[in-house]
């Protein structure tokens, strides 16, 4: 009678969103109940509220040693998986769900999801239909066939899916943040910041909202909607496919860097194109420090930037008045170590703007951020030495950084 009472106490502390509370409350029952099917649910699903992520798959493994046909288990420990970013162990584990219950929304939906993580965009969208079938209000399944819509160019779609989830949960912050995020990229900037605006006034720690008015507020600038087009772009790509366009992005220019040598007639007109070509990937390193530099003197963005982005956008501030000073200083001076420094100082922009990305391998990025930073002050100090602005070091400064980006799109890709 006892154990039942906590048991009901901490469910009540779990339903308020006391999940501290109830931990305690679960941590004496499972030293008296430690078998309980129904009490290992709700410890694991008050874990994963508290972010105790791994301790949860740890409860629901005990679970699954005493009953491993439970559709339950399984469906939860899906769950503990996709938030890990474990998303082939995730999709296994609910599809074994599945089989064991073939007709509960909520498992097709959760199926939904990670197939939309795994960008099967398809796949996700179909999922969730089947979702939907059983259950034509279930709120997940609304919100990934929003999205799954509008990845496969169903804008149509995804604003009847948008209108239904809306009609059902007006007041959740969370379906505003999707609804939000989903207009965002169909380029209905307005409309995204008005959702995201309002889904933060339900809830004013929700991040995809805060992420959306951020990158709302950047949209507002042309160029750097250009930059985001192409971003979305190749984000939805998987992995081998980024690959794919970064390293035909980069054969391609020397290519045509070659062709332009070998047949000098044709450089007039394709010359041109190759410094294109190079802007926009230099472009595309330092836009978003670039745009943070504005926000932090924005009175909406400043508040919305994190602490990395501030500090990111004060080195870049200092960054790029330095390399433009030092680049106008050397064309009225005849010490060349002006050129150095600036051609340091600007192109110091990539690697640093990149130092904060929360990407695996990290420790990586650090060395090679100490190797690019040796190789640009040994260019300088080359410089000041015999009056050069260019040296060998300035084509290894130059190689090191683009060899830094690589390893930083590698760390990326392998982490999406």
């Amino acid at each position: 009678m006892e154990s039942e009472l906590t048991y009901l106490r901490a469910k009540t502390l779990f339903d308020h969103g006391k999940y501290d509370e109830a931990e305690k409350e679960l941590q004496i029952l499972m030293g008296q109940t430690p078998d309980d099917i129904f009490l290992i649910l709700l410890y694991a699903e008050t874990l994963i509220q508290l972010d105790k992520t791994e301790e949860a798959i740890q409860i629901i493994n005990h679970g699954l040693s005493i009953e491993s046909d439970s559709d339950l288990l399984l469906y939860t420990l899906a769950k503990c998986q996709l938030i890990l970013s474990k998303d082939k162990q995730a999709r296994k584990s609910i599809q074994a769900a599945i089989e064991y219950n073939p007709e509960d929304a909520d498992y097709f939906a959760l199926l939904a999801k990670i197939h939309l993580s795994e960008k099967d965009y398809q796949e996700s969208y179909d999922t969730a239909n089947q979702a939907l079938a059983f259950d034509a209000e279930n709120s997940l399944a609304l919100n990934v066939k929003s999205t799954a819509s509008i990845k496969l160019g169903l804008k149509e779609e995804m604003t009847q899916t948008v209108e239904d989830n809306l009609h059902k949960n007006p007041n959740d912050s969370h379906t505003h943040a999707i609804v939000a995020m989903n207009l965002l990229e169909a380029k209905e900037y307005k409309k995204a910041l008005r959702h995201a605006e309002e889904s933060m006034m339900i809830n004013p720690n929700d991040e995809l909202a805060q992420w959306v008015i951020l990158e709302s507020l950047r949209c507002k600038y042309f160029i750097y909607r250009i930059f985001f087009a192409f971003q979305t772009w190749l984000g939805n790509l998987k992995g081998g496919q980024q690959w794919l366009f970064i390293i035909g992005f980069y054969f391609g220019a020397k290519y045509l860097g070659k062709f332009s040598t070998d047949h000098p007639e044709y450089a007039p007109y394709i010359d041109p194109i190759i410094y294109i070509l190079a802007l926009f990937a230099f472009s595309t390193w330092i836009i978003q420090p670039l745009s943070n530099m504005i926000l932090s003197v924005n009175r909406y963005g400043k508040f919305l930037l994190s602490d990395k982005e501030k500090r990111v956008a004060k080195i870049s501030l200092f960054l790029i008045t330095t390399g433009l000073i030092s680049l106008v200083v050397s064309l009225f001076v005849t010490a060349e170590v002006w050129l150095s420094i600036g051609i340091f100082a600007l192109l110091m922009m990539v690697p640093t703007s990149r130092y904060y990305d929360n990407i695996k391998g990290n420790w990586l990025m650090i060395i090679g951020l100490v190797i690019i930073i040796g190789l640009g002050l040994m260019n300088i100090f080359i410089g000041a030495m015999v009056n050069v602005g260019f040296s060998t070091y300035t084509v290894y400064f130059i190689y090191s950084i683009v060899a830094f980006q690589f390893a930083a799109n590698f760390f990326i890709t392998k982490n999406n």
